[in-house]
């Protein structure tokens, strides 16, 4: 079976961790310019927000050492999609204010 190229970026927080899954690394790299932009502000209030937020913003955060910190990783990966069934999510979530609309939301599940 042919393998599809996705990308799993996983998002680090003080409350848990989220994972999401696009089809391009571009798509990735936005979801994390979004959540940079969100908490910059409150992250960093005496820094203008920088044209690259998403790479400084979580440079800034790991080279605090701090082991609480916020991360965000981008994880490439071949997948046989074949293997899932895919569906429209009945109830799909619309990007939060500000945030840019990043891909559909969709469900994969196991046949």
């Amino acid at each position: 079976m042919a393998e599809t190229l996705i990308f799993v970026a996983f998002y680090q927080h003080e409350y848990g961790t989220d994972v999401f899954v696009y089809p391009s690394e571009a798509e990735a790299l936005a979801q994390r310019d979004a959540l940079a932009r969100e908490n910059w502000a409150d992250a960093f209030p005496r820094e203008p927000m920088p044209k690259q937020v998403g790479a400084v913003y979580f440079g800034h955060l790991s080279a605090l050492d701090n082991a609480g910190a916020a991360f965000f990783a981008i994880h490439p990966t071949w997948c046989d999609l074949s293997r899932f069934a895919t569906g429209a999510s009945s109830h799909p979530v619309p990007p939060g204010a500000g945030e840019p609309a990043v891909g559909a939301c969709g469900a994969l599940t196991a046949p």
